[in-house]
């Protein structure tokens, strides 16, 4: 009997962990960015990608074949009914057959193909340069929301598939009414008419950028971020990720805004944000809130008051 005519509780579905994987890296996409996108922790994704968890709710798989780009069937794990058939028609065991004659007579072919094949790879790196096939691109992770007054982090992700490590151009286009408050690595320039900042450096696959903002305004009002990356000899690429923060009266960690800062969302904080310079006091007292009841948001003194 097929108990999947049955309705349970909540629909599973097996998932292949490997193409997971390898779909996340060949799109240059990190952990900590598909947990962002499907709303779970990058310890999780770590574990659906090496078959600790095969079968998942099958609205985080909805998620997360929607960040990866593709549909739901294709991220399942597909059953390999192939037998090999290694029995003659009667049921009897077939000899295996010697390969020894075949592979003293093809393996000089195989040695100057892998020969041929190193050649090739030496004279793209030393006569086409490594420029030529490189891509780089930057993800930014913000909040959905933040209080008037409230100091929040900025991350910019830089992924990189090269070899090298050349240089870059990460420009991020400020909203009105945003004051940036500190950044890492320093800013080399920062323009508070234009609202543009700017930062030259060297780039390396997972590199991080990150700043710290400010928001002047009132519950509703929304702001939109921009930035764009640039490497020698390519197209400016524009920053992907997250664009838009809305004031609201809930802390920045209460992603479903219930005034609570539940397990689940101090650990996506602390996943996402424990490394980011200037944030240490703000963490403390979100553990503080954790710890609490919950919260309560004063408007007039644009502070949050912990319940008990």
């Amino acid at each position: 009997m097929d108990n999947r005519n049955f309705p349970g509780p909540m629909t599973m579905v097996k998932i292949d962990g490997a193409k997971i994987k390898r779909l996340r890296e060949q799109q240059g996409l990190t952990q900590l960015y598909v947990a962002t996108s499907v709303g779970v922790t990058t310890d999780t994704i770590s574990r659906w990608e090496n078959r600790r968890y095969p079968s998942i709710k099958k609205e985080n798989g909805i998620k997360l074949a929607e960040t990866l780009g593709i549909s739901l069937d294709e991220l399942l794990e597909q059953e390999n009914v192939h037998e090999p058939n290694d029995r003659s028609p009667d049921n009897t065991v077939l000899p295996e057959k010697s390969n020894k004659a075949h592979i003293s007579k093809t393996w000089p072919f195989l040695l100057l193909f892998s020969v041929l094949l190193l050649l090739l790879i030496a004279f793209g790196y030393v006569f086409l340069g490594t420029n030529g096939g490189e891509t780089v691109a930057a993800t930014r992770i913000i909040p959905a929301t933040a209080s008037p007054g409230q100091v929040i982090p900025v991350i910019l992700e830089i992924h990189y598939n090269g070899v090298n490590d050349p240089a870059i151009i990460l420009r991020e286009q400020l909203p009105q009414n945003c004051a940036m408050i500190s950044s890492m690595p320093a800013a080399k320039d920062f323009d508070s008419r234009g609202r543009s900042v700017k930062w030259l450096g060297k780039v390396n696959n997972g590199n991080t950028y990150t700043y710290l903002v400010q928001f002047t305004g009132k519950p509703g009002d929304i702001f939109d971020f921009a930035g764009s990356i640039s490497l020698t000899g390519k197209k400016d690429q524009e920053t992907r990720g997250m664009t838009r923060i809305r004031l609201a009266p809930f802390h920045w960690a209460d992603s479903n805004m219930d005034g609570i800062i539940d397990d689940q969302e101090i650990l996506v904080v602390y996943d996402k944000y424990s490394n980011v310079s200037g944030m240490e006091q703000e963490i403390d007292r979100m553990e503080k809130i954790w710890l609490g009841s919950g919260y309560r948001w004063q408007p007039e003194k644009q502070i949050f008051e912990i319940t008990e």
